[in-house]
């Protein structure tokens, strides 16, 4: 039997689960009232929402602003690096350009979906002084088209998904006790991103679990795409195109 981090980020199994995982995830919180259950701890009509800070100061910058400026500087780095030894030994770093495409695509997805549909935030539905009703997801992609209607854009979290597509750090690694270390760091970041704002009001707690397992399901994808074109590479080693890629790290 295969290792649970083998099931996890190995083979077809590793974007399934995920799958399977998201496809819960939107049912349970789609027909109960669990959401709305988890925003009431975080609100009080008194003081209002437990985090109301300035997002672009003090500890609003620790959880809004510093790290979208991090994973930039990250995927920057990692980009500068892949170029320099690709220049200077004619390798291809497949491990550096993974992550950079995780970083890059996950955060567009996610951001293309939420262009898509009109869901209220917490802060804009009527129980936490907003004006709006809760809406499903299938409501909310029906109202994104719907002439004249204020749009909002609360579903999936867009700022928790920079964190959680560090999910690729659990993929990398061929110690399972590293794949755990960076899929806890995902969980870190992405969490930590994602609560906080649901803390102020700007999501409900499944739109930072629908992110999570969306940038899971990419990650897996892209790690399962990279690794068939190296195979396609490798077979075709003899071929004088490919004689140039030198070696893999």
């Amino acid at each position: 039997m295969k290792k649970l981090s083998d099931l996890l980020f190995r083979g077809w199994s590793s974007w399934v689960i995920p799958l399977m995982l998201l496809a819960i995830t939107i049912l349970v919180f789609e027909w109960t009232d669990w959401d709305m259950a988890i925003q009431r701890h975080f609100y009080t009509p008194e003081t209002g929402w437990l985090l109301h800070l300035n997002k672009h100061k003090g500890f609003g910058l620790v959880y809004y602003t510093i790290p979208n400026i991090l994973l930039g500087n990250l995927g920057f780095a990692i980009l500068v690096c892949v170029l320099w030894r690709f220049i200077r030994t004619h390798r291809l770093c497949w491990n550096g350009i993974y992550v950079i495409l995780c970083l890059m695509c996950i955060p567009s997805l996610i951001a293309n979906v939420k262009a898509r549909n009109s869901m209220p935030y917490p802060s804009k539905i009527v129980e936490f002084g907003g004006k709006e009703t809760k809406r499903t997801i299938i409501e909310a992609f029906r109202a994104h088209h719907e002439p004249g209607l204020k749009q909002y854009h609360g579903w999936p979290a867009g700022h928790a998904s920079g964190g959680c597509s560090l999910i690729c750090l659990a993929f990398i690694p061929r110690k399972r006790q590293w794949r755990w270390a960076g899929f806890g760091t995902a969980i870190l970041a992405g969490g930590f991103t994602g609560f906080c704002h649901t803390m102020d009001g700007a999501h409900f707690f499944s739109h930072m679990l629908v992110t999570f397992f969306l940038a899971w399901i990419v990650a897996a994808w892209l790690f399962l795409l990279l690794r068939y074109i190296r195979w396609r590479i490798v077979k075709s080693r003899r071929a004088p195109w490919t004689r140039k890629l030198g070696t893999f790290c």
